[in-house]
């Protein structure tokens, strides 16, 4: 694949904000306790003057109370603290290891929600069981956050909250203004907008879920159109065009699917395993999501021997793409990385030697934060959002990206339910600042909009399709921060 002929190739500025996500020191030996004290302690003064401009302003007899402890019953009051949600669903290691061997497996719960859970808010001091029974559904809240509440000590210790208020968006370096463009690609590479703006700023390519396997030549073809797409061998004038002004690509994880074949050959169109097909194996994949799926020797070897194949695979995808554009390649859930979050970066100059050898690939961590020309991203490879999926009902997925910034933690359920590296005096899942754009990716599905605060700050949340599920790649306009859907 050489570069696009007879068109010029637009350029931009690309600074990855290299150590934000890295870990220091690898290590388990500390509690997670410092990551929920260090949450606690960082959000804490934001909240407080939040719930003091919110609530206190309008009534003098409301004051915050310093420690949950003192918290008096029957008194109106604001409590800060962290939420903690007991759900009997949730997957647990000690339980798995505890079982007889006399005693059947079952698949791990799509969902912890359940009749029985409650809810707790507790600090340093304690903690008490909370009820947001009156609170609107769609208010994600989740094991993890830090939020302030008004309400009233009951009779039974229970603390009724009537409002809620989270951190807030932090400050952002730059604003922008936002317009959205629907934007459809046909088989012939051709376009067709909704939607028309005459624009020609540089474009930022965003796809995941790439999902390269062995086993099956599901997406090859696609995968393909994509490459030429991009290359500018694919399409009329008009997207050649196009396809010239694109000076990024994000690849946001999962472009290695070696898991999928141990679990099944087959997937809905939401991306999820099939349990009900006879070739499913669904103690591997409780062992995977546990982190046990090195204990089983055998089966380990096996997806040593596959993911080889397919990083070769991969490596020389990736060479035909950047050798026409710059790629940011984020490590997904099914990619040959760590699995805790946050995710290091895939070692490209060992695994992707190809590839490697020009400058244009960024191997990069999962979350990532980088600018380009000056536009501020977040991304993650989808973890986050789909593990707070399984704990609420009634958000969709852009809501819970929004909470993932309006909470201004990006990973809240980590280390609950999510697995992360312990830290003592860190947290990196903290925001201090505000993106531009924050995407998600291997989603179910595309979604995009722009979500703004009383402030002025402004962040567009992209959800960025699984590529093997729905063959789309999302284009971002860097001039007006537009979001276009391409589907191959």
């Amino acid at each position: 694949m050489t570069k696009l002929e007879d068109s010029y190739r637009a350029d931009s500025i690309l600074k990855i904000n290299d150590n934000l996500f890295k870990v220091k020191v690898d290590t388990y030996q500390q509690q997670f306790s410092g990551i929920y004290r260090k949450r606690l302690q960082t959000l804490w003064p934001t909240l407080a003057k939040s719930a003091g401009k919110k609530w206190i302003s309008t009534d003098n007899a409301i004051s915050i109370v310093d420690k949950i402890s003192n918290t008096i019953e029957g008194q109106g009051s604001i409590v800060i603290g962290t939420v903690f949600v007991s759900q009997t669903n949730k997957p647990s290691i000690l339980e798995e290891l505890s079982k007889s061997q006399w005693e059947d497996e079952k698949p791990l719960s799509k969902s912890y929600i359940s009749d029985s859970q409650k809810f707790y808010l507790e600090d340093e001091s304690g903690r008490f069981e909370i009820s947001f029974r009156d609170l609107p559904k769609n208010i994600v809240i989740v094991t993890g956050m830090v939020i302030a509440t008004l309400g009233t000590v009951n009779g039974e210790g229970v603390f009724e909250a009537i409002d809620v208020v989270f951190p807030g968006f932090a400050k952002q370096k730059a604003s922008f203004q936002s317009k959205t463009i629907d934007y459809k690609i046909t088989d012939n590479g051709n376009t067709k907008n909704k939607t028309h703006e005459n624009t020609n700023g540089k474009l930022v390519a965003l796809v995941s879920g790439l999902g390269i396997n062995l086993d099956s030549s599901k997406g090859e073809f696609r995968r393909q159109m994509l490459v030429d797409y991009i290359c500018g061998q694919l399409g009329s004038v008009n997207s050649k065009n196009t396809s010239s002004r694109i000076t990024n690509l994000i690849i946001a994880g999962n472009s290695i699917d070696s898991n999928s074949s141990l679990f099944t050959k087959n997937e809905n169109l939401n991306g999820e395993h099939n349990e009900s097909q006879p070739d499913f194996d669904f103690i591997y994949e409780k062992l995977s999501k546990l982190g046990l799926e090195k204990t089983n020797d055998a089966k380990f070897q096996d997806t040593i021997v596959e993911s080889k194949s397919e990083i070769e695979i991969l490596d020389e995808y990736l060479s035909q793409l950047n050798n026409c554009v710059n790629i940011l390649l984020m490590p997904g859930e099914t990619d040959p990385a760590n699995s805790t979050m946050p995710q290091q970066e895939l070692h490209a100059d060992i695994i992707l030697p190809i590839s490697n050898e020009k400058n244009s690939l960024h191997s990069t961590t999962n979350p990532t934060s980088f600018e380009i020309d000056g536009i501020s991203f977040l991304g993650t490879s989808g973890q986050n959002v789909t593990d707070i999926s399984k704990c609420v009902e009634g958000p969709s997925l852009i809501e819970i990206a929004y909470s993932n910034v309006l909470s201004r933690i990006i990973a809240p359920t980590g280390p609950d339910t999510l697995a992360t590296y312990p830290s003592q005096n860190h947290d990196p899942f903290v925001l201090n600042s505000s993106p531009n754009v924050y995407f998600v990716g291997n989603m179910p599905y595309f979604d995009s909009k722009v979500f703004k605060d009383d402030n002025g700050v402004q962040i567009l949340i992209i959800l960025v399709p699984k590529f093997t599920i729905s063959g789309e790649m999302v284009v971002l306009d860097l001039e007006h921060l537009s979001t276009q859907l391409i589907s191959f």
